[in-house]
Parts: structure tokens; sequence; C-alpha cells
């Protein structure tokens, strides 16, 4: 088998049928057994070739069981088996021995389900608690018994009289000795049970992996011997003018689906060309809108700009002006109270010398020099007010500069004219 061709046909239809003497492929036998047939007689190899094998046949679905397991049978099938007359017959004139290996060989063929021994160890366990609280309410009731008839007797152990049983007042089964055995055989058969079930258990688990693995052996060989089967049939799919014609309808098909896609991805191109050239065309015509509006909106920024200027260079020159003549008035207004001052400071020497003349000259002088002293504070007062309102013109002029260049600077940055154009409002009035 090593040195055969993977494509000869012969040894094909010879693996394919021991395949087919598989349990695990029984539902799938005649298919398998017809390919085989075929190969062999060389018939039938183009339908077969129109088949994908591996996709029909190497599937989960192809290992299910041909028929389920016979049922075995229940608890109560089996005893009836024990008490027949025939199994009875069966028994006579065989040693125990022998009986005892025929047993155990039964219990070992038998399959013995995992979740009834599971659940047989969860009732069970019970039962010796059970047994053992039925012993005790026994020995108790006879206890009480004991006592009231026979108080002298009570008086030895418990566990004594419980052994005795209480002078025939519990039965046999009931003594401290039966009840005892009795929970012992149980936690025996428990213990053996729970050895029995992790045994079944086991090869339970045992018999699944063989199971899973023989599955995987066989899908591997199944999928090995239909990929050489279907190797050997390609060359089957264009031998005849039918099968030529159908996968050249095919091959045109898929071409023709290409060519339309083809076509509608041109026809969306250009399309998508069309939109993008209106998109632009519209953004051309925008922007010469835009530069359009920009010329107007230009020649009126330089004519704004060149109103804000003349109303600086004007508001510069009335605001010097305004200071010039405030402070020419407040120096001869202080020139004035100079005078008055030294006019007063004379009086005042004239007043004294006055003084020791006459007493009524004096009144009248002082009052005289009081007179002329509220006078010089008043002018005094005066010249403080003109100092402050030239202060104030000035600090006005300078806001009213401040502004103009803000404005012209405003409107520079708007018509993106250089900083030097015009000069600055500011220095040209303190130029001057």
């Amino acid at each position: 088998m090593q040195h055969a061709p993977l494509t000869d046909t012969t040894e094909l239809a010879r693996e394919l049928r021991l395949l087919s003497d598989e349990e695990l492929l029984a539902l799938r036998r005649a298919e398998l057994r017809g390919l085989a047939d075929d190969l062999e007689h060389d018939r039938n190899l183009a339908e077969w070739a129109e088949i994908d094998l591996l996709q029909a046949f190497a599937r989960q679905e192809s290992m299910a069981p041909a028929a389920p397991a016979p049922a075995r049978r229940g608890a109560l099938g089996t005893l009836r088996h024990l008490l027949s007359p025939a199994f009875r017959q069966g028994l006579k004139g065989r040693p125990a021995g022998q009986l005892l290996r025929d047993a155990v060989a039964a219990v070992r063929r038998r399959r013995v389900r995992d979740d009834l021994l599971e659940a047989a160890l969860g009732i069970l366990v019970f039962v010796p608690l059970l047994i053992t609280w039925y012993g005790l309410r026994e020995a108790g009731r006879a206890y009480d018994e004991l006592a009231g008839e026979d108080p002298e007797e009570a008086t030895r152990p418990f566990l004594q009289l419980w052994q005795s049983g209480f002078d025939g007042r519990v039965s046999t089964l009931g003594e401290f000795d039966n009840v005892a055995l009795m929970a012992v055989l149980l936690i025996s058969l428990l213990v053996l049970l729970a050895i029995w079930h992790a045994r079944v258990r086991s090869r339970t688990e045992r018999e699944w992996d063989a199971q899973q693995t023989e599955r995987e052996r066989l899908m591997g060989r199944l999928t090995s011997v239909l990929t050489r089967t279907q190797l050997a049939l390609s060359g089957q799919r264009l031998s005849t003018p039918r099968q030529f014609t159908g996968e050249l309808s095919k091959a045109a098909g898929r071409l023709g689906t290409l060519v339309r896609r083809a076509t509608d991805g041109q026809q969306a191109l250009a399309t998508a060309t069309t939109a993008a050239h209106d998109a632009t065309t519209e953004l051309r015509a925008a922007a010469q809108r835009i530069v359009d509006a920009a010329t107007p909106l230009g020649a009126a920024t330089v004519r704004l700009e060149a109103a804000v200027q003349s109303g600086q260079a004007e508001t510069t020159r009335v605001s010097s002006a305004n200071a010039a003549e405030v402070r020419d008035v407040g120096e001869r207004i202080t020139r004035m109270g100079q005078q008055i001052e030294a006019a007063l400071t004379e009086l005042t020497t004239v007043q004294r010398e006055l003084t020791a003349t006459t007493q009524a000259a004096a009144q009248a002088s002082h009052e005289a020099a009081e007179a002329v002293t509220h006078s010089a504070a008043r002018t005094d007062d005066a010249v403080l007010g003109m100092r402050e309102a030239a202060e104030r013109w000035d600090v006005a002029a300078a806001h009213w500069q401040d502004a103009a260049a803000r404005v012209d600077t405003g409107v520079r940055e708007l018509t993106g004219r250089p900083p030097g154009f015009g000069g600055v409002p500011s220095q040209q009035g303190a130029g001057r």
C-alpha cells in the first residue's frame, strides 16, 4: 500500500469498503460502497466528480451510530431473572467458587450507569443512621419500662442492659450487638459501592476517551481516502462536453459579474468627478464675488482712515491751543496774586506804623487788612481752580489722542496697510 499511487482507483475502492465496514460509519455505508463500486468499475465518475466528497462525508454527522444500543434489563428484570426456575435450575450442581466467579464476571460485563450508583450512594448513606436511631429509640423505651417496673434493676449500666435486651423488652434485632452489626455492614456496603462507583466512572471516562480517539482516527482515515478519491476524480470534471460547457458558463458568469462591477465603479467615479467639478466652479464664483466685494470695502476703509486722521489732527490742534491759553491765563492770575500779596505786605507795614498813633486807626487798619487777606485767599482759590481746569483739558486731550490712535490702528489692521502710513497722531500733536 505504501508504494501504490495516490490515485489508484482499485486501492481507493478497497479502502472505501474497509471504511464502510466500520460501525461508526454505518449511516454512510451504502454511499461509501457505491462510490467504491463505481471507482472499481469506472462508471458514474462524472456524477461523483460534481460532488464535494470532503464536505459531504467528512462530517461529525456521518459518525452517528446506525441504531441505538439494545435495551438492558432493569433492576426489576434482573430480580425476575434471578427468581426464575431456569436460573435456579442452572445453579444446581455447580460449586460455590464457580458461582462467585460467574457472578463477578457478569457484574463486569454488565454496564452500570454512573448516575444510578451515585443516587444509590446518596440514599444509602442515611440508612445506618436510621437503624442506629431506631435501636436507640427502642432501647430508651425499654429502659423506661424497666425503670417503672424494677427500679433496682434499672441502676445497672445502660449498655449492659441494652446488651441483655432489657430482660426481653426489646426484640433480637433491637439488641446492641445486632444494631451495631447492621450499621457496620451497611457502612461496609457504602464503602464498596463508593469503590465500585469510582471504578465505573473511571471506566466510563476511559471508554469515552477511547471512543473519541477512535472517532478522530477514523475521521483522519476518511479524510485521507476522500482527498485522494477527489484527486482521482478531478480529471473527470472537464472530460465531457457538458462539464466543459458548465465550467465555461460558470467562468463566463464570474467574468460578467466582474465586468458589471467594473462598469458600476466607473459610473460612480464619473459621477464623483462631475460633482467635484461643479463644486470647484461654485467655489471659484464665490471667491470672485468676495474679491469684487472687497474693492469697495477697501476704498471705504481708505476714506474712513483719512477722516479719522483729520479728526485726530484737528483734535490735537484744538487741545494744544486750549492748553496754551489756559496756561497763559493761569500765569497772569498768578502774577496778579503776587502783586496783591506785595501790596498787602506793604499795607501791613504801614498799619503797624500807624498802630501807635491811635487805637481807632489801628482798628480800622486791622479790619482793612483782614478784608484784603480774605480777598487774596479767594484769588488763590481761583488760580488753583484754573490750574486744575487746565490739567483736565490736558487729560481730555490725551484721551482723545489715544482714542484716535486706536481707531487708526484698527483701520490699518482691516485694510492691511503698513503702520508707518499716515504717521502717529499723538506724536504729531506732541511735536507741535
